[in-house]
């Protein structure tokens, strides 16, 4: 084996013999007693570069670019960009403080509806011990016994019927029943 080194001088690639090349004999490994001789191998022939005719262009420096000038903004424009922001940060702030008030009276409404179920709740158990309480005979025999009510007579009831409205507001006695 041969190893390829590139010569800058020439400009060509230069094969060198490697230790194992030296030894094997190249190609045939076989070596027949110490005093075998030394085959060397074919070497071949590196195809030549081409040479371009043309001259290798020159590279130049470039000139110096100046550095551009960006357009600077105005007095009133600048005042005008600085009002802009500042209307913005405004209104985010009041968007924000307005935003945190209705989380706020949201929490405080979920709070009160939940009083409100237990309220109604409590109520509701009262009214059923209220109920359980009452007894309708004892206050019957109070209204007739201690307060002296009587109860009515059939004949004593009397119907009236109102074609105009469903309510009955009385401005004046009730006439007889015919």
């Amino acid at each position: 084996m041969a190893t390829r080194q590139y010569d800058q001088r020439s400009g060509q690639y230069r094969s060198y013999p490697t230790a194992q090349s030296r030894y094997s004999g190249g190609r045939n490994p076989y070596v027949s007693g110490s005093a075998a001789r030394q085959l060397e191998p074919q070497r071949r022939q590196e195809p030549q570069r081409r040479q371009d005719p043309r001259p290798r262009r020159q590279v130049r420096p470039l000139p110096q670019q100046r550095p551009v000038r960006l357009p600077s903004i105005g007095g009133a424009s600048f005042l005008f960009l600085l009002a802009a922001a500042g209307i913005i940060l405004a209104f985010s702030f009041t968007y924000l403080k307005n935003q945190s008030g209705l989380t706020q009276m949201q929490q405080e409404i979920v709070s009160l509806q939940n009083a409100n179920a237990e309220l109604k709740e409590n109520n509701q158990e009262m009214y059923q011990r209220i109920e359980k309480t009452v007894d309708l005979s004892q206050i019957y025999d109070i209204a007739t016994g201690k307060l002296g009510m009587v109860q009515a007579m059939n004949n004593q009831i009397f119907t009236y019927e109102n074609k105009k409205s469903d309510r009955v507001k009385q401005y004046a006695d009730i006439p007889e029943a015919k």
